[in-house]
């Protein structure tokens, strides 16, 4: 059986008893409990008696970083435009 990881980005107050056992089960059989911030790994311990490792939330500036800028006769040579 392949290892189950839950990631956590809240912690939800459900006023439905399905969906609030629902989340415990999901956090307290996972293999392992990934938290998106320090705030939700407290609230994943506070709630659950669990802990958690952070993770964040994140974009890599390199992969993707803008163009550089093209100058405007540049742009019409790279399409084939004549002036």
């Amino acid at each position: 059986m392949r290892p189950l990881v839950r990631t956590v980005h809240h912690v939800e107050h459900f006023e439905s008893r399905y969906l609030d056992e629902c989340q415990r089960r999901s956090i307290l059989d996972a293999d392992l409990v990934l938290s998106v911030s320090q705030k939700t790994s407290q609230d994943v311990l506070e709630s659950f008696g669990r802990p958690s490792l952070e993770v964040h939330n994140g974009v890599d500036l390199r992969r993707f970083e803008r163009p550089p800028a093209l100058h405007k006769d540049d742009l019409s040579a790279s399409l084939r435009l004549s002036r």
